[in-house]
């Protein structure tokens, strides 16, 4: 009988101390709580929300009408020949483009741009891409065609050649659109590149060009009509973004002062920040 009466007692004041511990740790009342707060963390009690599936794109494989037309190879072309007209960066198009960085600012105006050149310029330009396109996509078209494919192998025969000397390998292309021949030189240390026009201002271009890995890449360009020297480095950042630096030792050119042309000098460093959007 005495044992029974230690033991309920036992058990009162285990009860007693687990409704003390329960007090502390839940200090708050009733009338203290907030919306918004409760005491019951059951997770089949939180709401799971609405679930939102990911749908595809249903334009991911819409192909754009100037895409087919510029596909990557005539557009590597036609980027190619208008960075030799109006510069290989984009500060090189800029400053070339821009009369105000160019300017006499004692007289107040430009003594290097001339708009009506520029336009000249534009509209050569403009006449080459319509003629490389069409001279493109015909090759393209009587390539997979057998009623065509004689024109076609015919065609390359006269406009292609090409020679190998151990490591190097020279080719040669005559490019109907501007009238002119297109040379490599590929081999494992740069890359050489020559452009001969037939007609217009009968330019020569020789290029050399050598990726230095890590982004950076550099870039020289002769001219030989238009005299002018190019050294170009570029440091690619990101696909977006890159930094350049152009160095070019003498450009030679005609101005126009009063009534007469007068041919100039001029030694010219840009850097720039390129972003394309």
């Amino acid at each position: 009988m005495r044992v029974y009466l230690v033991f309920n007692l036992f058990i009162a004041l285990v009860l007693l101390s687990s409704e003390a511990v329960q007090a502390v740790a839940h200090s708050w009342r009733e009338e203290d709580s907030r919306p918004g707060y409760t005491e019951d963390l059951k997770p089949e009690n939180d709401e799971v929300g609405e679930i939102l599936y990911a749908v595809d794109s249903p334009y991911k494989n819409e192909v754009h009408y100037n895409d087919r037309i510029f596909d990557p190879t005539l557009k590597k072309d036609v980027t190619q020949r208008y960075r030799e007209k109006f510069g290989r960066t984009e500060a090189e198009i800029i400053q070339s483009r821009t009369p105000y960085l160019n300017s006499n600012f004692s007289e107040g105006a430009s003594i290097t741009f001339n708009e009506q050149e520029y336009q000249a310029q534009q509209k050569s330009f403009g006449n080459y891409v319509a003629k490389r396109v069409v001279e493109y996509h015909f090759e393209k078209e009587a390539k997979d065609s057998p009623s065509l494919r004689g024109v076609y192998e015919a065609k390359q025969t006269v406009e292609n050649a090409s020679a190998s000397v151990g490591q190097f390998k020279v080719r040669a292309r005559y490019r109907i659109a501007s009238n002119s021949i297109l040379a490599y030189i590929k081999n494992p240390y740069v890359n050489l590149e020559g452009r001969f026009e037939m007609s217009g201002e009968k330019e020569t271009v020789l290029s050399v060009s050598r990726d230095l890995g890590a982004g950076y890449s550099l870039l020289t360009d002769y001219y030989f009509v238009n005299t002018r020297w190019d050294w170009i480095g570029r440091k690619t950042i990101t696909p977006a973004l890159s930094v350049s630096l152009t160095y070019s030792p003498y450009r030679d050119m005609w101005v126009t002062q009063g009534v007469r042309g007068v041919e100039i000098s001029e030694r010219l460093i840009i850097g720039g920040l390129g972003y394309v959007f």
